[in-house]
């Protein structure tokens, strides 16, 4: 366990993840003539960042780099990094349909060899045939010399029954193997094409999905860019109000804090309260924020209720810059502005 511990404080010191359980287990194994016990422990992670909220990511790099910070702690024989290339099920698809493509082209290749083999002891026997009736005619012309007409007309009447049971043989033959090659070309052709088509629609729909992703992933990335700029726009239109609110409750804090309810608001007064005001949809919504920024400055001032009368007056006229109602110049003395 003390080795487990030390090993849950190097993850935390290298990748920043927090071990919040710890198991080991001893009650598992095999019988193999005695008792082998399978020793090994469980550690359980916390993978958000304390700091930022966010989740921790570990690439494969640092994957590799938690395996050697293992074997190190735990003094234990590292395993070789492998460098294979892993493929994807759709790229291993492929790659197999290639291989049995190959293999069928081989196959091709080797049965045009064979007929190409067949047609050259075809025309060997052929020669030979042509070169039996050869001979045949050379000894008809000499049975002629020796025995006459009669002898001729018997042998070339054999001659020619054998010259015509070898044509006939030879074009039966001819006809076989032109078939047989036909019939070879066409099923190793029906068997290519049909690969082809296979191999194209499964290449068509790996990339038909990676299109969908890309189109997919495009259109989550203009999302979030989209929610963000709003997010961002409402943040600055809430500092905005909440800033002209408390311009405003300064104002009225400021005229509580007189020890006798004189209101004189200046045109920069007036222009806090209406900035503070900016957004009701009516007259009467901006009269309720007024209220409700008289109350948010006697609330600076609870023992003005004494004079609840004057309270009241306050509240009064800053309804009357709710309402817009139109002010009269009466005086304007030592720079104090507009009197109400």
């Amino acid at each position: 366990m003390e080795d487990l511990k030390k090993l849950s404080n190097a993850y935390r010191q290298r990748f920043g993840i927090d071990t919040f359980q710890i198991a080991i287990h001893k009650d598992e194994g095999y019988p193999k003539g005695e008792w082998k016990p399978n020793l090994h422990a469980h550690l359980v992670f916390d993978w958000t960042n304390q700091e930022t909220g966010k989740s921790l990511k570990l690439n494969r790099q640092d994957m590799v780099e938690m395996q050697t910070i293992t074997a190190e702690v735990l003094q234990m024989d590292r395993g070789v990094s492998s460098d294979k290339q892993h493929l994807t099920a759709q790229q291993y698809k492929s790659f197999a349909e290639e291989a049995k493509l190959k293999q069928l082209e081989e196959e091709k290749a080797r049965k045009e060899k064979q007929m190409k083999d067949e047609l050259e002891r075809f025309k060997v026997t052929k020669a030979r045939k042509e070169a039996a009736i050869e001979t045949a005619k050379t000894l008809s012309e000499g049975v002629k010399g020796i025995f006459g007409q009669s002898s001729k007309d018997k042998e070339i009447k054999a001659l020619r029954k054998q010259i015509n049971d070898l044509q006939q043989l030879q074009i039966n033959s001819k006809a076989q193997s032109i078939q047989t090659i036909g019939q070879i070309q066409q099923e190793a052709q029906k068997a290519v094409n049909a690969k082809e088509r296979e191999y194209s629609a499964a290449l068509a729909d790996a990339r038909r999905q990676r299109d969908e992703a890309y189109k997919q992933t495009k259109i989550s990335s203009q999302s979030i860019k989209t929610q963000k700029k709003r997010g961002d726009m409402l943040q600055d239109i809430v500092f905005s109000l909440w800033e002209a609110a408390v311009d405003a409750v300064n104002v009225l804090c400021r005229y509580l804090s007189l020890p006798h309810l004189n209101v004189d608001f200046s045109r920069e007064d007036i222009a806090k309260i209406e900035k503070a005001m900016r957004g009701a949809s009516s007259i009467e919504e901006r009269e309720e924020r007024g209220r409700c920024l008289v109350k948010l400055a006697h609330a600076q001032y609870p023992g003005y209720d004494d004079n609840a009368t004057q309270l009241s007056t306050l509240q009064w006229k800053v309804e009357q810059v709710a309402r817009g109602e139109n002010w009269q110049q009466q005086h304007q003395s030592r720079g104090r502005g507009w009197h109400l």
